[in-house]
């Protein structure tokens, strides 16, 4: 029962370390400047800064796809 705990604790750190970096490095790629010696703490910050550029690009392509979404719509020919 112990080492499955511990299992689970060790692949819950490799995932938040492994979806931290992946968040670091989109921000930086996005121009947001990244406090590496408080990273631990600015995790939140870093996260909600995340989901804002995200929310925002993806409002992008919503709307793209419905405005255009004529040209993808199936016109049966007789």
């Amino acid at each position: 029962m112990t080492s499955i705990i511990l299992i689970c604790a060790i692949v819950c750190l490799c995932l938040y370390v492994i979806f931290s970096m992946m968040i670091v490095h989109e921000l930086s790629k996005r121009g947001v400047k990244i406090n590496f010696f408080w990273l631990r703490l600015l995790i939140v910050k870093y996260i909600q800064q995340y989901k804002k550029i995200t929310l925002e690009k993806y409002k992008k392509l919503v709307f793209w796809l419905a405005t255009n979404s004529s040209q993808f719509s199936v016109i049966p020919t007789h």
